[in-house]
């Protein structure tokens, strides 16, 4: 249903945070940019990868019958309860990576 193509999407819509640091002190702007963009690159396949994973792990859990062109009830509700597990994980990783980057930002 519609709700489970939002959470998969949100999902993509959100990649993983980028390093609060700045890039190296001392590289030129175009090093600096050239970092950046490789940074956004990498979020971006990871957000691919992510996405990917969601789609073979809750298709594979959720989906058994192939009789209908559509899916049953059951179907929909593991899909939703599997997009949903996945983006709550996705959260909770997402916070502690930010914990981790700030408690080593301070030391």
């Amino acid at each position: 249903p519609a709700s489970t193509r939002l959470v998969i999407i949100s999902l993509m819509a959100t990649p993983p945070p980028m390093n609060a640091s700045t890039p190296q002190e001392g590289a030129s702007k175009e090093e600096q940019e050239a970092m950046m963009g490789l940074l956004q690159d990498m979020q971006i396949r990871d957000s691919i990868r992510m996405y990917n994973q969601i789609v073979q792990e809750c298709f594979t859990q959720c989906v058994d019958d192939f009789k209908f062109g559509t899916l049953s009830s059951k179907e929909e509700k593991c899909l939703e309860g599997c997009a949903q597990k996945f983006q709550q994980f996705s959260a909770r990783i997402n916070e502690k990576f930010i914990v981790h980057q700030y408690q080593e930002g301070n030391k």
